[in-house]
């Protein structure tokens, strides 16, 4: 159980597969592309935002710890917000209140540094309360897209409402 407790403080699952969640499932496999730019996501992590909804950010770089005031900047950062905590396979979009906000830190894909997606789609792949969730997503912004699938272990310090 201890050992359970330290993978996920870390923000990072380093075990077997969680059950239920196998192969693709767990792994994050994003990738964004604006024209000629192109760049991947490389981890994913949670937190639970209240009202049944979860905060996910996916990230390029920094620290694979559970972020906190002095981590390190990523090279850049994808934000998803009010997404529903269900294992249930029905897309969420937009419309449903799902959101999300593309930071590039270091201009490798957009010259802005956010830009905020025009239409979302999310369909989760399986999700356990505090533990992990994964899904498969999609995402336009101005310019690009970024599509693909994530795993994304529980961080506490991304808890809030």
């Amino acid at each position: 159980m201890r050992q359970r407790a330290i993978r996920r403080s870390s923000g990072r699952y380093s075990g077997p597969p969680p059950p239920g969640c196998a192969g693709a499932c767990a792994q994050t496999n994003l990738q964004a592309v604006f024209g000629a730019a192109r760049g991947p996501f490389e981890r994913a992590q949670h937190g639970n935002a209240g009202a049944g909804t979860l905060r996910v950010e996916a990230h390029l770089g920094g620290d694979p710890a559970c972020p906190n005031e002095r981590s390190p900047t990523p090279r850049r950062t994808l934000v998803l917000t009010g997404i529903r905590a269900t294992a249930d396979a029905t897309p969420q979009t937009e419309a449903e209140g799902v959101r999300a906000t593309l930071f590039d830190f270091t201009g490798d894909l957009v010259t802005l540094p956010l830009l905020r997606a025009t239409a979302v789609r999310v369909v989760p792949r399986a999700w356990t309360r505090d533990g992990w969730v994964s899904l498969d997503l999609s995402v336009t912004l101005p310019g690009g897209t970024i599509a693909g699938g994530l795993f994304a272990p529980h961080c506490p310090s991304l808890d809030g409402p």
